[in-house]
């Protein structure tokens, strides 16, 4: 946290940890702020990354080619399972981009 103590040089360590940091619930270290909005308190910290999740990809056969059209219904099929994957997810469709 040395970009806080360079920050405020006047300042203890412990203000800064308490201004920069809020206790999650699992991990005491995690930075961002609490607020309140409408009423209710609520808090924005950085994504951790052991929050995303992991996505294995299915390699493509060796011999398959997009340019041969008798590999076309092998490619459909892997595209659609991916739509599939995709928007079961909540991302939105990849050919409205």
């Amino acid at each position: 946290m040395r970009w806080g103590y360079r920050r405020h040089p006047r300042k203890k360590r412990y203000w800064t940890n308490r201004r920069y940091f809020i206790n999650d619930g699992r991990n005491r270290w995690t930075f961002g702020f609490k607020y309140t909005e409408d009423g209710k308190e609520k808090t924005y910290s950085l994504l951790r990354l052991a929050d995303v999740p992991i996505v294995r990809y299915v390699k493509v056969k060796a011999d398959a080619n997009p340019f041969d059209p008798t590999w076309d219904e092998y490619f459909a099929k892997r595209a659609d399972k991916a739509n599939r994957q995709r928007k079961a997810k909540g991302a939105r469709d990849a050919r409205a981009a």
